[in-house]
């Protein structure tokens, strides 16, 4: 008898699809072995595609809610800069000025935010983003 074949024989329970006629103590054969393996294998097929959706599904939630919070954050914003610009025109007399006066503000956050681009964006944020991940996976 090969090694093989004594491996084959020495195997003493079946992990799945057990009928409920066998005994358990009963050697399987080749095709019951290759059977339950080939079960089994699905099983983990199908677990590992199940938790690729899972993590899709997870993905496209947290895209979707940010865009939403995005969206009612920059109409919040919007209507804020209007606002502000329409107070502003009335307390200096010129509607014009007063959205120039808003204008001038975002010029300087963007000119403030080019500048320091690099060390909020590339380090900041990476990092933040990565310790997300980090901290979902383990």
């Amino acid at each position: 008898m090969g090694l093989k074949r004594h491996w084959v024989w020495t195997l003493r329970y079946k992990p799945f699809g057990m009928q409920r006629n066998e005994q358990p103590g009963r050697p399987l054969s080749t095709r019951e072995l290759y059977s339950s393996i080939s079960h089994y294998q699905q099983l983990v097929f199908r677990k590992y595609r199940l938790l690729a959706i899972q993590a899709t599904v997870n993905t496209l939630v947290g895209l979707c809610r940010g865009l939403v919070l995005t969206a009612i954050l920059a109409l919040a914003l919007l209507f804020g800069s209007l606002g502000l610009a329409f107070y502003l025109g009335e307390t200096t007399g010129s509607v014009a000025l007063g959205f120039v006066w808003v204008g001038a503000g975002y010029a300087v956050l963007f000119a403030g935010l080019w500048l320091a681009r690099k060390h909020v964006f590339k380090d900041g944020l990476a990092r933040v983003f990565l310790n997300q991940i980090r901290a979902q996976w383990s």
